[in-house]
């Protein structure tokens, strides 16, 4: 069975012959904009950080997904390579996540497959220093709001109790996601800025529901990339996904964080 693979510089379609994410992964700025579930009450008393994608690591292959029966799926044209994030700077606060300046065309943090991952990440950094702050942040960038049905709410409870376990002086540790992070006399890591995130896509990110591709994202701290699981949604029914949220923000601290 073939079908057209998610473009992710745009392209996977909701439809069974082609799975697409919107048209405007490209590099660049908007308007200033905030996810749809909150608004920006007091954005005019705080920094805007700017954020952009850069696709230009990725090319087009055929992908093919086999399960253990054998059944497979061809997906023809899929984006395969790296996808680079940068933020101007990395935000400390949720002030900064509904304030954020994001790229040209996009209108929410889960426009698309990639805005969330390095928000997520500056969001368990806080956690780090003020757990109560950094609470808010992960419920604004990686909670799916509105309707559950994609599932990706199933195991959003569990986040928390698993973010308990972890001491919470070890999720400094969070930042090494960054292609920039440094480690101080201190033994805490720091950030550079511009802040970037590398994500990249293979042929093992493509599976057999069309709405859920893993995207991989290394830690310098680890010696494999670590895939994180992407749910996606055509609100609209344009044929375009247009609503992307990470399974578990967790992911990103198992094997990093320390019990």
């Amino acid at each position: 069975m073939a079908i057209a693979a998610v473009c992710c510089c745009g392209c996977i379609n909701s439809d069974k012959k082609s799975n697409t994410f919107g048209d405007n992964l490209s590099e660049g700025e908007s308007e200033e904009t905030t996810d749809e579930s909150t608004t920006a009450d007091d954005s005019s008393e705080n920094r805007q950080i700017t954020m952009s994608i850069d696709e230009s690591g990725l090319t087009h292959e055929s992908a093919e997904y086999f399960d253990s029966s054998g059944w497979s799926i061809t997906f023809d044209d899929a984006p395969v390579g790296t996808v680079k994030v940068t933020m101007s700077s990395l935000p400390k606060s949720l002030a900064d996540l509904k304030n954020l300046r994001l790229p040209e065309g996009m209108d929410n943090i889960h426009a698309n497959p990639f805005l969330a991952m390095p928000l997520i990440v500056a969001s368990l950094n806080v956690y780090a220093t003020d757990r109560d702050e950094a609470k808010q942040m992960l419920d604004f960038a990686a909670r799916k709001y509105g309707d559950y049905s994609i599932g990706v709410t199933a195991a959003y409870p569990s986040n928390w109790s698993q973010l308990a376990q972890y001491k919470q002086q070890s999720f400094h540790k969070m930042l090494t996601y960054f292609d920039n992070a440094e480690k101080g006399n201190d033994g805490k890591y720091t950030v550079s800025e511009p802040v970037t995130m590398t994500l990249k896509l293979t042929n093992w990110s493509y599976t057999a529901q069309k709405n859920y591709i893993q995207i991989w994202v290394k830690s310098s701290l680890q010696s494999s990339e670590k895939e994180v699981g992407v749910f996606n949604e055509d609100t609209d029914s344009d044929g375009k996904f247009d609503r992307c949220y990470p399974v578990a923000f967790m992911q990103f601290a198992h094997g990093l964080a320390e019990y």
